[in-house]
């Protein structure tokens, strides 16, 4: 959820803890795949709290889970994440709003808190964002090209491959072609030799009856 009130202020004392003062999103490939930064947060008090989490920009940064409750005593993990295909903006500019309200039902879910919520929340603290995109080393560079040209080897191999199987296919092919051709030729050379025979057969037929009337 993007922050409306963007000028709100912080309050004065934010009763639940966080173990990061800053979120930093870090990375070789910052920017082309997502990269996600945990947040713990802790409750030290008595009470039961309903929290929600909102950021400057629902396009740039995803927050999970954006609204729970939090327990007295027990410890929380909220997943805050810089989406992938973002230009990288400057450091500090950025921010994700932690809100929390105190809740004395304890089975009551937390957005039902806050959609019965009236005024504004007990506390508000900013976590700013800092962006580190760190530089390939000359080794993981070299391997990188290494890699790709590993991987053009084997996509040409799959090509000649295909090529390959293509000519058999075509060899084959013509193979097939031929062998029926010789089968159509043997029968073509088998229905002669059956008429000839009758022919022949004929033949003798009419020069036996011939010699009979001759007698």
């Amino acid at each position: 959820m993007a922050e409306k009130d963007t000028q709100k202020k912080e309050s004065a004392e934010f009763v639940l803890k966080l173990d990061v003062e800053k979120v930093v999103f870090a990375g070789k490939k910052l920017g082309e795949e997502m990269v996600s930064a945990p947040i713990k947060m802790s409750n030290p008090t008595k009470d039961r709290y309903a929290f929600k989490v909102k950021c400057t920009s629902n396009d740039m940064f995803r927050i999970r889970p954006p609204v729970g409750a939090i327990q007295p005593g027990e410890d929380t993990l909220i997943t805050v994440a810089f989406n992938a295909g973002k230009s990288i903006p400057e450091s500090g500019k950025h921010y994700f709003a932690i809100y929390y309200i105190k809740t004395a039902d304890k089975e009551k879910p937390a957005r039902t808190v806050w959609g019965e919520h009236k005024g504004d929340a007990e506390g508000t603290k900013r976590v700013y964002v800092d962006f580190n995109k760190e530089k390939k080393s000359t080794a993981e560079k070299s391997s990188s090209k290494n890699d790709d040209k590993k991987e053009e080897k084997k996509e040409e191999k799959k090509d000649e491959k295909k090529e390959e199987k293509k000519e058999d296919e075509k060899k084959e092919e013509k193979k097939r072609g031929r062998k029926e051709r010789r089968k159509e030729r043997g029968k073509e050379r088998g229905k002669e030799g059956r008429k000839e025979g009758r022919r022949e057969k004929g033949r003798k037929e009419r020069g036996g009856k011939e010699r009979m009337i001759m007698k």
